[in-house]
């Protein structure tokens, strides 16, 4: 395979690319929700802006090097046509329908904002630059936390902070297409994520400023009141998870691992103090509806209690079992949505065909993931590596292939840039 030059616009324009498909839609939706402007049409807009951005990277990948792209990217490629072939036939031979949305933002939000940049990224991945990416994450990240704070306790019409923690924090307005403009999983998706990049950022020393490294501990903060006001489970426990994990692999590489050992108690006994002082305090004056949606989920697993996405789950495989080769349909029967498990829904939708090239793409993201965590070379990767895990995470509990662009395009990220 022939070695091209690296393209500085292309960089540009796939870092950019990123940034904007898959980190930057609570910022438009706070100003959407501020001005209280329809959002459907900004939206299209949006979604146009993202697939001609694509487009120009596919045109200009092609002009410069032709279709090249790596093997290991293959399968990935495969079941996205597969999906493609799928989504086609059920809208317009077989007039399935989606709860809450529109085709056309099915349609849309599938092929504009996520298979037209997975293939941009594909065929510009030579040019990807995770130093970049990572920085620009970060701080459209901290924007975005910041953004949803003002808007959920200063200008929104929640009520103060008392009356926020005690619901699940969500934006709504005038003609979104669906209940809320911005979702409580979006909102603590977006909590856990600013705090699972600042954790990283400080263990492997991403920022040589004091200043920004300084700004870390805040910046977390920022993010678990964020996560407490968007009251998921899943952004929680993925957060919890993913922070424990990151320690396990900062210890494992390390050449000095007694000195790294005190360092990680350390740093766990005092994210334990902080956090539980924290909580501890908010506990005394505020009733936490987070913390209470967890002892719910607790007592019902223990009653043998069903919630509506044990029925959702149900429906899904029983969908695959009644049409195990190609799938049913794109949205389960059940309840004519999607069965918030990526598994689940590669199954359900696409059969044994596939979900075995699914299968393989994992494998592929897989591997890709332990080399980038395991070896010291890559270190400076680790921050947007947790970052998009957090993602990958909250596609077993929530999430869609259709409607959730950053869930592959992170995988395809990862699974191209080594």
């Amino acid at each position: 395979m022939k070695d091209f030059p690296k393209d500085k616009t292309l960089t540009l324009l796939v870092t950019w690319l990123i940034i904007l498909d898959c980190f930057s839609y609570p910022i438009t939706a706070v100003v959407i929700a501020y001005f209280q402007v329809p959002s459907n049409p900004i939206n299209i807009g949006l979604k146009a802006l993202y697939s001609l951005l694509a487009l120009w990277i596919i045109f200009r990948s092609l002009l410069r090097q032709g279709l090249v792209f790596p093997k290991r990217i293959v399968w990935g490629l495969i079941f996205f046509a597969i999906y493609s072939l799928r989504l086609i036939i059920d809208i317009s031979l077989f007039n399935v329908w989606v709860l809450l949305y529109s085709t056309s933002y099915v349609l849309a939000y599938f092929f504009g904002a996520t298979l037209l940049p997975i293939i941009a990224v594909t065929l510009a991945y030579k040019n990807i630059e995770v130093g970049k990416i990572t920085n620009w994450t970060f701080w459209t990240l901290v924007l975005s936390n910041l953004m949803l704070i003002y808007y959920l306790l200063v200008l929104g019409d929640f009520g103060n902070l008392e009356h926020q923690l005690a619901v699940r924090a969500h934006i709504k307005t005038e003609g979104s297409e669906i209940g809320s403009l911005i979702n409580p999983i979006t909102i603590g998706y977006n909590g856990g994520s600013l705090i699972i990049f600042c954790f990283n950022a400080y263990l492997v020393r991403f920022f040589s400023s004091r200043v920004v490294n300084f700004l870390l501990l805040p910046f977390s903060l920022l993010g678990l009141l964020v996560l407490f006001l968007g009251a998921s489970r899943g952004p929680l426990v993925g957060t919890i998870l993913l922070m424990i994990i990151s320690l396990i692999v900062h210890f494992y590489k390390s050449k000095e691992k007694l000195l790294k050992l005190g360092k990680a108690i350390f740093i766990l006994t005092t994210i334990y103090v902080l956090l539980g002082s924290f909580v501890t305090q908010i506990t005394k004056k505020y009733d936490l509806f987070l913390l209470y949606r967890m002892e719910r989920f607790v007592s019902e697993r223990e009653k043998g209690e069903k919630e509506a996405r044990d029925y959702s789950y149900e429906g899904a495989w029983n969908d695959f079992l009644s049409s195990p080769v190609i799938g049913k349909q794109f949205v389960g029967t059940y309840d004519n949505f999607y069965p918030h498990n990526i598994f689940l829904e590669v199954l359900m939708a696409t059969g044994i065909i596939g979900g075995l090239f699914f299968g393989l793409y994992f494998i592929q993201f897989f591997k890709s993931t332990m080399k980038l965590m395991m070896e010291r070379k890559y270190k400076f990767y680790i921050p947007f590596l947790f970052t998009t895990l957090l993602g990958f995470f909250l596609s077993l509990t929530s999430g869609s292939i259709y409607s959730s662009p950053e869930i592959w395009i992170f995988m395809t990220i990862i699974t191209l840039i080594i």
